[in-house]
């Protein structure tokens, strides 16, 4: 009640504040000097607190000229102070006005024991939170207290930007930066207790190895090569290091198991549910680069590669090895890629019946162009009139090669449509074809073109204004390829044949 009456009391003065209303906020409190610091806002903030959450920059800054350094740490009943609140919000100057006068704000935690800086960096406001970097001291980070450089090293991992990278460069222009990589190490500390380190780094290195950080990863390693043994115990799968790199598909952080001397163990071990990692590169990866992946003909081909790439390097018996369920890693990816591989199958089909069709068309057309002359023939021999002249010479070429290519191309289109799609198919054999077929039908568009413009030449020569504009639109086909399909061929091209994502 009495907290009502509180808030009644000063409604006039809050009202002010979330009006912009300077000149009678200010008359108010210097009526009652007290409303500076009184708490008088439902969750038992101050008039500070009330200019922050209203975004009124300009009174915040002349409430914090008026106060003293002291009432600048008051938190309300949520355990915030107005610094806190400021960076909730994001507004940059409100949290600088702040700082400027009390720098020990940045050092004060909330109820949930986050400093400012975790805030800005947990909430994704990437130039406060740098702002902020360059006002925070570590001084009072106790070893006991490395959770907070684990947080700081997590939210950096997340918002990539403000990561490990990043705090790399700026250690050229600040020389604070070599005391928070000390204290990176100390995240990660051999002297404390085993559940500390555990707690600092499961965290850290699953957040890596999920969004692929292998430069934070590598670096990790290399100052403590234990880590690749350590077991998250936190879930029902108990994956190690290597196990979660096959399980969100990062080859570069994988492609660390190759010179491990303690290889096969890593590749023996199972999860709770007698998972080993073969196991694991046959279920269906969720969140990985494959969801980025052009087609789900790519996406089936890629999990293919994962698949064999494990198998390649894994002892004989793992082949063999049952889960709880009582299948084979071969018999865990058949049943887990059943979807994807039907959409492969549907993708396919669908792109390649619309090339049959266009392949088709364009067979048609240059076999009925190649007896019908441009200028026709003489009446006693029937030769070409113009069988001597060279662009009759380059007609009858191209329309050859149009011809020839996009009956290639029709015979790779229905081996696609009429293969068994087993997953072995998606590796290569497909993806061949696919190819094969995609460049015959550009090389039988672009010489049908040509072979197009030789005979508007032949027919009429001299007559350029009708000509040259005739001969610059066949180009559009080709370019509308390209655009299209272009993109796709030099994809399949790079998977298939490519240098591949394992090294």
């Amino acid at each position: 009640m009495a907290g009502q009456e509180r808030e009644d009391d000063y409604a006039g003065l809050v009202k002010a504040v979330q009006s912009s209303d300077w000149e009678t906020a200010r008359d108010f409190l210097k009526l009652h000097p007290a409303a500076s610091t009184s708490r008088i806002t439902f969750m038992g903030g101050t008039v500070l607190y009330a200019a922050v959450e209203a975004g009124q920059e300009c009174i915040v800054e002349e409430l914090v000229n008026m106060i003293s350094e002291d009432a600048l740490t008051m938190q309300d009943y949520a355990g915030d102070t107005a610094l806190h609140r400021a960076i909730t919000s994001g507004n940059h100057r409100m949290a600088e006005c702040q700082i400027t006068k009390n720098k020990s704000l940045v050092t004060v935690r909330n109820a949930n024991g986050e400093l400012p800086i975790t805030l800005a960096m947990a909430i994704g406001h990437k130039e406060l939170a740098r702002y902020l970097y360059s006002q925070f001291t570590f001084e009072d980070l106790e070893p006991e207290q490395g959770r907070d450089v684990a947080r700081l090293l997590i939210h950096s991992i997340y918002n990539r930007d403000i990561g490990f990278k990043r705090l790399y460069e700026m250690k050229l222009v600040r020389a604070q930066f070599q005391q928070l990589l000390s204290r990176m190490c100390e995240a990660i500390p051999t002297t404390t207790s085993p559940k500390m380190q555990y707690d600092i780094t499961v965290p850290l290195m699953k957040l890596a190895i999920s969004r692929g950080n292998f430069e934070f990863v590598h670096q990790l390693v290399k100052s403590n090569s234990s880590l690749l043994w350590i077991c998250d115990a936190t879930t029902d799968t108990r994956n190690y290091m290597f196990h979660c790199a096959v399980v969100y598909r990062q080859h570069r952080i994988f492609s660390l198991a190759y010179n491990l001397k303690k290889k096969n163990y890593l590749l023996n071990a199972v999860d709770k549910s007698t998972n080993n990692m073969l196991h694991l590169a046959g279920t269906l990866a969720k969140y990985s680069p494959i969801d980025h992946i052009r087609g789900a003909a790519l996406q089936m081909q890629r999990e293919v590669q994962w698949f064999k790439e494990v198998e390649r390097i894994s002892p004989p018996s793992c082949n063999e090895r049952l889960n709880n369920d009582g299948l084979t890693p071969r018999q865990l990816f058949t049943k887990e890629h059943q979807e994807l591989r039907k959409d492969g199958e549907k993708w396919m089909k669908g792109t390649t019946t619309s090339c049959t069709v266009v392949g088709a068309l364009i067979i048609t057309i240059m076999f009925a162009a190649a007896f019908t002359i441009p200028g026709g023939n003489k009446q006693d021999t029937g030769l070409p009139i113009s069988v001597h002249d060279k662009l009759f010479k380059l007609f009858i070429v191209d329309d050859s090669l149009s011809l020839f290519s996009s009956s290639t191309l029709v015979l790779m289109f229905l081996g696609i449509l009429t293969s068994c799609y087993a997953e072995e198919d998606f590796l290569i054999s497909l993806p061949k074809k696919m190819i094969i077929g995609l460049f015959a039908l550009f090389f039988s568009i672009a010489t049908m073109m040509i072979a197009f413009s030789a005979a508007l030449l032949l027919m009429l020569s001299g007559k350029y204004w009708i000509v040259v504009p005739t001969i610059g639109l066949a180009r559009v086909p080709i370019i509308l390829f390209v655009l299209m399909q272009f993109r796709l061929l030099i994809d399949m091209l790079g998977s298939t044949y490519g240098s591949g994502i394992f090294l």
